[in-house]
């Protein structure tokens, strides 16, 4: 297998010590080739049943709830063999499945000469832990539907802030602000700090943390169903922002 050289910054022949070809090298090869042909073709069937579902309808709930049902279930419960002949054939698969790169960063690329995309001295050559790679799920990684950014152009981390406002407006509506942490500045905790804090105070502090969020949250839901936007909602005090949290304080 190929060895990472900390000199070079990248993998090389472990026998001859010559950088193993980039990424980026392996691309440009790619398209100088107009007629590379791929080494295995798969082609289904034309079967297709479309259903159409509209918002609003008697039907639309009860469709989606079968759709993500299925799209959901564990592919493993599909894959206990009922004779020696598929089990081989699944062994097959599996093994075919542990040797062939599953994405642009992954190990298994290094077999075949290629450095993987954003390769490190930590990148295991010839092995990836994806799903791609698992034998309960045979070359399924995972992924049942598009990504929704193909439809919605956001990203994961983008539904993730708009989550997270959605929250802050909640609470803020009711009176419970959070502080501002845009001027705090994080830091990893090196090995041997004596000011660090017991690692079962941090968790400890998490839980209770989290549990203090959820019970925020509640509150603010149930004020808003007793005065719904619109209505004007009772102060029981001044706003204040909320203390530091618990978390901090441990850390601190």
């Amino acid at each position: 297998m190929p060895e990472w050289d900390y000199v070079a910054g990248t993998f090389v022949d472990p026998q001859t010590g010559d950088p193993l070809t980039s990424w980026d090298d392996a691309l440009a090869v790619m398209d100088e080739v107009d007629d590379l042909e791929p080494a295995h073709v798969i082609r289904f069937g034309v079967q297709a049943k479309p259903i159409q579902i509209l918002g609003g309808t008697d039907k639309m709930e009860r469709r989606v709830r079968y759709l993500t049902k299925y799209l959901t279930k564990s592919v493993a419960d599909l894959l206990e063999p009922d004779s020696r002949r598929v089990a081989e054939h699944y062994d097959r698969l599996h093994a075919e499945m542990c040797v062939t790169p599953c994405s642009q960063s992954c190990g298994v690329w290094l077999r075949y000469g290629i450095v993987p995309k954003g390769a490190t001295e930590k990148t295991q050559p010839g092995y990836c832990k994806r799903k791609a790679h698992r034998r309960d799920t045979l070359g399924v990684p995972g992924r049942r539907v598009l990504n929704s950014k193909k439809w919605t152009g956001k990203t994961l981390p983008d539904h993730k802030a708009e989550r997270a406002e959605f929250v802050r407006q909640q609470l803020a509506a009711v009176g419970i602000v959070k502080p501002d942490t845009s001027h705090v500045r994080v830091y990893p905790v090196p090995p041997g700090d004596p000011d660090a804090p017991p690692r079962e105070n941090l968790v400890m502090a998490l839980v209770a943390a989290r549990s203090k969020w959820r019970a925020e949250y509640n509150t603010a839901l149930i004020a808003l169903a007793e005065n719904p936007p619109g209505d004007q909602v009772v102060s029981h005090g001044p706003v204040v922002p909320q203390q530091i949290s618990t978390i901090q304080q441990a850390a601190a």
